[in-house]
């Protein structure tokens, strides 16, 4: 790799300028000095996100031959920001990290640290889900068998995020796995449940480094729409062609709840016409139901009485619960 990078951190851009800073100063002191380049994307932010991110460059100017930012002509989405990214990466394992969020200081040297003396393809650390209160620290469960990881991941038992997991940058070149375009919800998902399905060996760090703001109404996680609703349609759909592709038909059972997850989402911020096409569009994923542990009581049976009377009752109750969340 080109100056023997080892660490490739991506940083899409668009309208965090109350953030950016934060998040740009958690990278510029990191306790990994050498070896480690930060590829941040422009994706056309209408803020002063790249003028803030400027700034907090000249305060850390043995960093600027680390740092490129690279602007996209026009706004293309989160989606195509990674794969801009992607498409930049000179070292040998590749990690993101969203520019609403920070890191701990000796995050990218912990994980560099695991995946060396484990010769990993895959290093994941824990994290925390933070807000204006509070910090809570999530554990990760420690899966090494690749497909009981894949099975995790499609049932929320581990999160898919490409924030808080180096991967061996070969992985997407060897497997053709890129982040599609136009898709700016569930894009960790489509794409780190491939990474996960082809990875060899996994490894894992102690801490819970990296940290996740849930507070940024601005982020598609915050303001979910019926564009975003529907990528995860696009996401679902195209997991499952990549399994019959591989002719892993125990991994499109593992489906039903992401399937169960659009759907409830669906009805929870949709209008009545798309809470039609969420309710039928996967008729079988909720035959299963008491097999996910996550799934709350609730929504257990507001999924039986969905299959009884069909979508008008559910959307009824998906909105009631909206409202008293």
């Amino acid at each position: 790799m080109a100056d023997n990078i080892k660490v490739s951190v991506c940083i899409p851009v668009y309208g965090v300028e109350k953030y950016i800073g934060r998040c740009a100063e958690s990278l510029f002191r990191q306790t990994l000095k050498d070896g480690i380049e930060f590829i941040f994307i422009d994706d056309c932010s209408p803020d002063n996100s790249i003028g803030i991110l400027e700034e907090c460059l000249e305060k850390y100017s043995d960093r600027k031959n680390q740092v490129r930012i690279i602007r996209h002509s026009r706004n293309l989405g989160l989606g195509a920001a990674r794969q801009t990214a992607l498409e930049h990466v000179r070292g040998e394992y590749v990690i993101c990290c969203d520019s609403d969020d920070w890191v701990d200081e000796n995050l990218y040297e912990s994980l560099l640290y695991e995946a060396e003396k484990n010769d990993a393809d895959m290093v994941i650390c824990g994290y925390c889900i933070d807000n204006p209160e509070e910090s809570v620290p999530v554990v990760i469960p420690r899966i090494f068998d690749n497909r009981k990881l894949v099975n995790a991941m499609l049932g929320a038992e581990v999160h898919c995020g490409s924030w808080n997991k180096l991967v061996r940058k070969s992985l997407f070149d060897r497997n053709s796995i890129s982040y599609p375009s136009g898709i700016n919800m569930w894009e960790d998902v489509n794409v780190m449940i491939r990474i996960a399905y082809f990875t060899k060996k996994i490894s894992y760090t102690d801490k819970s480094s990296y940290h996740y703001w849930v507070a940024n109404s601005g982020s598609y996680t915050y303001s979910p729409n019926q564009n975003s609703l529907r990528n995860q349609t696009y996401v679902i759909g195209s997991l499952e062609e990549f399994f019959r592709f591989h002719k892993d038909y125990g991994m499109l059972e593992s489906l039903n709840y992401l399937k169960l997850t659009a759907k409830l989402n669906g009805l929870l911020y949709a209008d009545n016409s798309l809470a039609k096409e969420y309710s039928g569009i996967y008729p079988e994923s909720s035959k299963n139901i008491l097999r996910y542990k996550r799934l709350s009581l609730y929504w257990r049976v507001a999924l039986i009485i969905n299959r009884i009377f069909g979508y008008r009752i559910f959307s009824v109750m998906a909105k009631l619960a909206n409202r008293v969340r």
